[in-house]
């Protein structure tokens, strides 16, 4: 191969890595550091911190960008939600607690994404993201209906029997942990109300390379309904292991406790 088409091979590369990655600039582009809409569109900028590849200043860039949506939508998403969506992940996993539709990340667009070199061999990206107005309009009274929907049910249980939780003095932290949750959730507490029983079916732990893990069971019954959870806790001695454990049963009860 002649000098001149190894040259001109390598160009080409090179145009179609700018492509696929984003494009070095050479003047800062007069979006950065804005937000604006126009008849269709509404577009945010984000920015990255100095990074050692190309790749993870997009997806800070991107992550900022998103941030930036979402607060003007009123709402908040986690640090693993935007690690997952800059990553091109197909889905979120069921950790990951979402206040934006799937539909509005599917629309959210990367535009435009450039990048400089600073002087001591990082990267900073820019990124431009767009999301049609229609989908942000639907996405607010999606949220507006939503927020309806739960001060309606917040009400109702204001006004419904009120309730009481009967523990085992070995499971009052769950007790009390899954109290404080039905209070934020709108339950009312007194003596004379509807138990909820908690009560342990089984909690035994082993050792291994001088590490405890302990195994927890748990069952809570109300109005005629009963629910199971197990977890498991690991620590330097059988409390930390217990107290894990127990944690971690609480993460459960949260999740799925008023299914």
């Amino acid at each position: 191969m002649s000098i001149k088409l190894k040259i001109f091979v390598l160009l080409i590369l090179t145009f179609f890595m700018a492509c696929a990655t984003g494009s070095a600039s050479t003047k800062k582009a007069d979006w950065i550091g804005k937000s604006w809409d126009d008849s269709t569109y509404y577009y945010f900028s984000g920015i990255s911190s100095g990074c050692p590849e190309i790749a993870q200043a997009r997806q800070q860039a991107y992550g900022d960008a998103l941030v930036k949506a979402a607060e003007f939508l009123g709402v908040r998403i986690d640090n693993k939600t935007i690690y997952n969506l800059s990553n091109d992940s197909s889905h979120l996993d069921a950790q990951t607690k979402l206040e934006i539709s799937d539909t509005f990340f599917e629309q959210a667009k990367i535009k435009e994404f450039i990048y400089d070199k600073t002087d001591n061999g990082n990267f900073v990206g820019y990124v431009l993201l767009e999301v049609k107005k229609n989908v942000i309009a639907a996405e607010k009274n999606r949220k507006e209906k939503e927020r309806a929907e739960r001060i309606k049910l917040l009400e109702n249980r204001k006004n419904s029997t009120p309730v009481f939780i009967e523990v085992p003095e070995n499971l009052s932290m769950i007790g009390y942990s899954l109290k404080e949750f039905l209070q934020n959730e709108g339950f009312v507490f007194a003596q004379e109300g509807s138990p909820i029983k908690i009560v342990l079916i089984d909690e035994n732990f082993n050792i291994v390379k001088g590490i405890y893990s302990c195994n927890l069971e748990i069952a809570i019954s109300f109005e005629n309904k009963t629910k199971t959870y197990s977890a498991r806790g690991f620590g330097s001695n059988r409390e930390q292991s217990k107290l894990q454990a127990q944690k971690e049963c609480i993460k459960k009860i949260k999740k799925n406790f008023l299914d």
